[in-house]
């Protein structure tokens, strides 16, 4: 697993964590949230945000690099295949 891959996840966790939290600070009637929900409210949902656009980057981040990896798989074994083509078709016509 690479390390994109590994701050997503973590990042996620945190994400669902800080979701289920902001909606705790919505909903709640607890008078100590109830109290101060004006000045959570703003922070709740500024930093699920920001945990949700990091799960989000680095996802796209560990596919982007997964993606390279298996591109680089199929050029070298096209590039094998081929080498071995041009190699039988010279041994061939001899």
């Amino acid at each position: 697993m690479n390390r994109w891959k590994g701050l997503a996840i973590l990042f996620s966790l945190l994400s669902l964590g800080a979701i289920q939290e902001t909606f705790r600070i919505f909903t709640s009637s607890d008078p100590d949230i109830a109290n101060n929900r004006t000045s959570l409210m703003p922070m709740g949902v500024a930093i699920t945000g920001f945990f949700i656009i990091l799960a989000i980057r680095f996802w796209n981040k560990s596919s982007k690099q997964q993606k390279l990896i298996i591109n680089e798989t199929i050029d070298h074994f096209y590039f094998n295949v081929l080498l071995f083509i041009r190699l039988f078709s010279k041994t061939k016509s001899r």
